[in-house]
C-alpha cells in the first residue's frame, strides 16, 4: 500500500506492486501485470493498461508501451500525447524522439506536436534552448566496410543546414561551437550551424580558442585567425599556441612582468619558426626572439602557488613570469620580457 511519512495508510494496493516514485508519481503494477501511475494520495494518474511505464521529472512526458509499441502520456495528468503505435519513443531536452515502422526518426515537442518528418536514419542529437531554437545533428553510417559515419546539421523543421561532414568535434567549454572536417580540411560552425571558418584549413586548434581567436594551419604553416575568418597572424610558423595553454595541470593565469605591469596571456602566443622558439603577440609583434631550442613554463607547486622558497624559508623564485629555455645546448631561465634570470650555463634545470 501507500503510506505517508506519519505511516498513515493512504491507499491499500491489494495484489499490486510499486515501482519508482518519480516527482510525486508512483509507478504501479496491478494484479493483471499492467502498469499505471498514482499520486502520493493514491489517486490514479494514468490507467492500468500499459506493459511498461517510465515516468520522468518536470514537464518531460512519461514513456508508455502497449504490446510492442510505444507512446507517451502527460506525467501529471496521464493524458495521451502520442499513441502507442511507434517502434520506440524517447524524450530529452524538450524534445520527443520517435522511431516509426521503417526505423526512421522524427522529432516532436513535449505536447506531441510533430516538428520534423521521419527523415533521420539514426537517433539524432539536438542542441539548443527551445524546440524552435534548435539544431539537429544526424549521424548516418557510411556505405563502406570501415564503420565510419557522416554528420549533417538540420534546423528545427528538419531543413538541411550543412553538407555532410566526415567528423564533428563539439566544444567542451560551453561556447557552443563545432569544429568540422570534410575531405581532409577543417572549418568551424557556430551554435546555429552557421559557418565561422570555411573548410580550408589543415588543422584548427579549437581547444586554444581565446577571445574568439585561435591558431589554424594552412598549407603546413600556422597562423592566427578570429571567428570571422580574419587573419591576425600570417601562416608562417611551424607551431603556434597561446601561452596559458602551455601551463600544465590546467592552470590559467596572468603573468606579471618585472615592471609589475599586468600582461594578459590572451594576447601572447608561443611560436616555433625554423626550428627555434619565441613568443609573439596577437598582432605578430615579436616579444621574445626566435633564438631558443626549447622553452616551457615552470609547473606550479602542488598547492597551486607560484612561489618557491629555499631551505631558510625565503622566496627565491616566483614562476608567474618565468620560463625555462634552452639555447646553444644549455638551459637557463628568462622572464616573459626575455630578461635573463638564470644564465644559460646548465646542462639541465629541474624545479
Amino acid at each position: 500500500g501507500v503510506i505517508d511519512m506519519r505511516k498513515k495508510m493512504r491507499k491499500p494496493l491489494k495484489d499490486r506492486s510499486l515501482g519508482k516514485n518519480i516527482d510525486g508519481v508512483i509507478e504501479v503494477k496491478d494484479e493483471n501485470k499492467k502498469w499505471g501511475g498514482m499520486d502520493k494520495k493514491g489517486n490514479i494518474i494514468s490507467p492500468f493498461e500499459y506493459d511498461y511505464v517510465r515516468y520522468s521529472f518536470g514537464e518531460e512526458p512519461t514513456i508508455v508501451k502497449k504490446g510492442e509499441k510505444y507512446g507517451c502520456v502527460d506525467s501529471k495528468t496521464g493524458k495521451e500525447r502520442l499513441p502507442c503505435k511507434y517502434n520506440n519513443v524517447d524524450a530529452d531536452w524538450d524534445i520527443i524522439y520517435v522511431k516509426n515502422d521503417l526505423n526512421r526518426y522524427a522529432l516532436f515537442d513535449f505536447l506531441g506536436k510533430q516538428l520534423t518528418d521521419f527523415k533521420f536514419s539514426s537517433h539524432p542529437r539536438v542542441f539548443g534552448v527551445a524546440p524552435d531554437k534548435i539544431i539537429i545533428l544526424e549521424r548516418e553510417a557510411k556505405k563502406d566496410s570501415r564503420g565510419s559515419y557522416l554528420y549533417t546539421f538540420y534546423d528545427a523543421q528538419g531543413k538541411q543546414l550543412t553538407p555532410q561532414y566526415d567528423e564533428i568535434f563539439m566544444d567542451m567549454d560551453g561556447s557552443k561551437m563545432f569544429r568540422v572536417e570534410k575531405g581532409g580540411k577543417e572549418g568551424m560552425l557556430d551554435s546555429l550551424a552557421q559557418t565561422l571558418l570555411p573548410l580550408e584549413y589543415d588543422q584548427i586548434k579549437r581547444d586554444d580558442l581565446i577571445n574568439n581567436k585561435l591558431p589554424a594551419q594552412k598549407n603546413g604553416k600556422w597562423g592566427l585567425v578570429d571567428t570571422k575568418n580574419k587573419v591576425l597572424i600570417p601562416f608562417v610558423y611551424d607551431d603556434l599556441y597561446f601561452i596559458d595553454l602551455t601551463l600544465r595541470y590546467g592552470y590559467r593565469t596572468t603573468f606579471i612582468s618585472s615592471q609589475e605591469k599586468e600582461l594578459l596571456v590572451e594576447n601572447r602566443l608561443v611560436a616555433r619558426k625554423n626550428g627555434k622558439w619565441g613568443i609573439v603577440d596577437t598582432e605578430n609583434k615579436e616579444i621574445i626572439p626566435f633564438v631558443y631550442d626549447n622553452m616551457h613554463f615552470i609547473d606550479r607547486r602542488n598547492d597551486g602557488s607560484s612561489i618557491y622558497i629555499n631551505s631558510q624559508g625565503k622566496e627565491f623564485l616566483n614562476i608567474d613570469d618565468r620560463l625555462i629555455a634552452r639555447k646553444n645546448g644549455k638551459w637557463g631561465i628568462v622572464d616573459i620580457e626575455n630578461k635573463e634570470i638564470i644564465p644559460f650555463v646548465y646542462d639541465d634545470i629541474f624545479v
